[in-house]
């Protein structure tokens, strides 16, 4: 009998577990640190002018965007790193997310901004180092 009611209890736990280990796997992939993609002259302005289509709820404009995409990805203009983030953001705002991908827009558009930082950073270290 105590046997069957220990076995019962732990069968109510496995979803209970299951339901924290898929939380904690979320929240470690969400703080993660990952690489930004660095944006050429091509990407940034692609990414500003989803950031103001986003803003705006823009359909349409969302529709040239992304056609615009697809013909500077054609032309090699844009490299695929590039094109893949850009992307999964132009289809969170084709689902409707319009305030998420603006959202990730601003993220990518700073953190070119960080880059540029560090790059300027590296390169005023480089000029020391022998002067």
């Amino acid at each position: 009998m105590r046997n069957r009611m220990v076995a019962a209890n732990v069968t109510k736990n496995i979803p209970m577990t299951a339901l924290i280990i898929l939380f904690v796997g979320l929240v470690i992939h969400w703080a993660w640190p990952r690489s930004p993609v660095e944006l050429s002259r091509d990407g940034y302005a692609i990414t500003t002018a989803l950031y103001r289509v986003c803003n705006q709820q823009d359909r349409n404009g969302l529709k040239e965007i992304d056609e615009h995409l697809q013909q500077a990805t054609r032309s090699r203009k844009l490299p695929d790193d590039q094109r893949d983030v850009i992307l999964v953001i132009i289809r969170d705002a084709q689902s409707g997310n319009w305030n998420g991908a603006m959202k990730q827009c601003r993220d990518l558009l700073e953190d070119q901004v960080t880059q540029d930082s560090r790059r300027a950073e590296t390169s005023s270290l480089d000029r020391q180092s022998w002067m």
